[in-house]
């Protein structure tokens, strides 16, 4: 797990708030039971004092005290069970509820490991900082599909059908995902419009968060105009946003091109590549771009980096929203 400070924080909080949510609902039933039963209400007190006079006895040596007690609280419950029924009331009404009955709303099981329902509350807050949920569950690992790539069609530049290339990118992307724990690594996925570049990042993305990780997804536009608000703040403001870009386990940008390139954006472009690469964060960026102007637009600098430290997934082919949307017509 990669959950950040404020993303722990947060989590720990909801318990806070289910535990004090299910502390109201007992405090509700007990009133309710003491009104309707006051004798209920002598035996709790009965149990109350019963525990400080074994305390007592306990601290002044009586070492069979402890003994006592628990036979005498025995008893005391058994009384309040007979009284609840008596009343009409179930026999756990006073007993106290809980969202999660592996850990009791905690986040912890029994051996103090993270909770099962933790895990999910994790998953649950990562998609929801990501923004992409909706589009994630449409575009994933099941629902990408190589019937769309053409085995006949032949890539100019490689010599390689774009179903080769389809297929050599999805293996890649399952591999990344699998080593990213071990290896966060970064990613060019290059080629046409419409041919599965975002659709790619998208299974990478839902794969690691699903993993726990987060995951920061923005479109090239968005991505370069965070990075420019950044110059005009107070330095003492503080940018979650701005920040994530550099601490989430992975950045995607997308569209990179889209964006008019000026000294500026390079810069900073360059800045955030190094300042990932350098803490082993992982970025993976799709373009429209070929690799002749992609070194164009942001001059070697830039581009050096770029082929360093990335790996580059080609793909080619038909747009698959085209042919999609014909064969839905044809149905």
């Amino acid at each position: 797990m990669a959950l950040k400070n404020y993303q722990f924080d947060e989590i720990m909080r909801n318990y806070e708030r289910t535990q004090m949510r299910h502390k109201h609902i007992l405090d509700q039933h007990t009133r309710t039971a003491y009104e309707k039963l006051p004798a209920l209400k002598e035996l709790d007190a009965l149990a109350a004092d019963a525990s400080v006079s074994c305390m007592e006895q306990l601290l002044a040596g009586r070492d069979d005290a402890g003994q006592a007690l628990e036979q005498k609280l025995s008893d005391i419950s058994e009384q309040r069970k007979q009284l609840l029924e008596k009343g009409g009331f179930p026999p756990d009404y006073l007993s106290m509820t809980y969202s999660c009955p592996i850990c009791k709303d905690t986040g912890f099981d029994p051996d103090g490991n993270k909770c099962v329902c933790f895990r999910k509350a994790a998953i649950d807050l990562l998609y929801r900082e990501s923004d992409h949920r909706e589009q994630y569950e449409k575009e994933n690992f099941s629902t990408f599909s190589l019937k769309f790539y053409d085995p006949d069609a032949i890539d100019p530049n490689t010599g390689e059908s774009a179903y080769v290339q389809a297929k050599k990118a999805l293996l890649a992307a399952h591999e990344y995902v699998d080593r990213f724990c071990e290896t966060p690594g970064s990613l060019v996925i290059y080629g046409p419009t419409g041919v599965g570049k975002t659709f790619l990042s998208n299974c990478i993305a839902k794969e690691l968060i699903e993993s726990i990780h987060s995951v920061v997804h923005l479109g090239a536009i968005d991505f370069f105009e965070q990075l420019a608000s950044h110059q005009f703040r107070q330095e003492e403001e503080e940018e979650p946003q701005y920040d994530s870009i550099f601490q989430c386990d992975l950045l995607i940008i997308d569209d990179l091109g889209t964006e008019i390139a000026n000294s500026f954006v390079i810069n900073r472009f360059c800045h955030c590549i190094d300042h990932r690469l350098k803490n082993r964060r992982g970025t993976i960026i799709t373009t429209n771009l070929e690799l002749a102007d992609l070194k164009a637009q942001y001059l070697d600098r830039a581009f050096s980096r770029l082929i360093s430290g990335y790996t580059f997934l080609r793909m080619t082919g038909s747009d698959i929203r085209y042919q999609q949307k014909q064969h839905t017509q044809a149905k």
